[in-house]
């Protein structure tokens, strides 16, 4: 249970995030949606709108309004990542709310880049990944931010940063399913070993299936072979439906 308005805070923001993981398709991020959004994990700053400064003789809230139609409207005419990356870019230099603005930006990109599906964020953190390397995910936000007002910054810089984020977010969720399948066929051999040692003396494969239905058959091959390499059980034959024996319940 949180004990301080930081505490609060987290929790909050993890049950946002949790949220986002689960239901980003149904996510809207206009000019509303953003505001509620970085109200609720900060409940206790009362954000609002900056209506203090204009941007091209516009409230801030307005051109939201707009750049956030534009995106919505996107069909299909510019690459996803690319429009996001600079949707983000304008959220990060417009500064819309009183406060938390970089917080609530980050959010949304986050958003917009499961709405890519890109699927490897499902699995690896996207804000662990722009933690790990925040000196240059502020170095290239710096440079796109320079002569953005004057509607000339060049974001490719920040572009290629993401694009590099997400490559190396899919290299890691690669490294992390051929592990998962590693121990996968580990404890599914554990398994069957386990299966072998509770069957009667004389035993087929077929039981092992019954018992297995999912486990492919080079996995129990595997685990069939190893005990018969340790001299624990041998064939009664050959094919598949060959009968095996233990050789000694001892060992077994």
């Amino acid at each position: 249970a949180p004990k301080n308005r930081e505490e609060i805070t987290l929790c909050n923001l993890i049950e946002v995030l949790a949220d986002i993981q689960e239901n980003y398709k149904k996510y809207d991020y206009r000019s509303n949606d953003q505001l509620n959004m970085i109200n609720y994990i900060y409940q206790s700053q009362n954000i609002k709108y900056d209506a203090k400064e204009l941007i091209n003789n516009r409230s801030k809230r307005l051109l939201i309004d707009d750049l956030t139609e534009i995106v919505y409207n996107n069909k299909n005419n510019i690459e996803s990542i690319n429009l996001y990356t600079n949707y983000f870019i304008d959220l990060f230099n417009i500064k819309p709310f009183t406060q938390k603005n970089l917080s609530a930006a980050l959010i949304t990109l986050y958003i917009l880049l499961l709405k890519s599906d890109l699927q490897a964020f499902k699995y690896v953190s996207f804000f662990e990944m722009i933690y790990n390397n925040y000196n240059e995910f502020n170095d290239r936000l710096l440079d796109v931010s320079y002569n953005w007002k004057e509607g000339i910054s060049q974001p490719t810089s920040f572009i290629r940063f993401i694009l590099n984020v997400i490559i190396e977010a899919y290299e890691k969720a690669d490294s992390l399913v051929k592990e998962y399948k590693i121990d996968q066929n580990i404890s599914k051999g554990d398994n069957i070993e386990n299966t072998i040692y509770k069957l009667p003396n004389i035993f087929t494969k077929d039981q092992i299936r019954a018992i297995h239905p999912y486990v492919s058959e080079s996995t129990i091959n595997r685990a069939l072979q190893k005990l018969r390499d340790e001299n624990k059980i041998k064939p009664l034959g050959k094919g598949r439906s060959a009968k095996w024996r233990k050789i000694s319940l001892s060992n077994i």
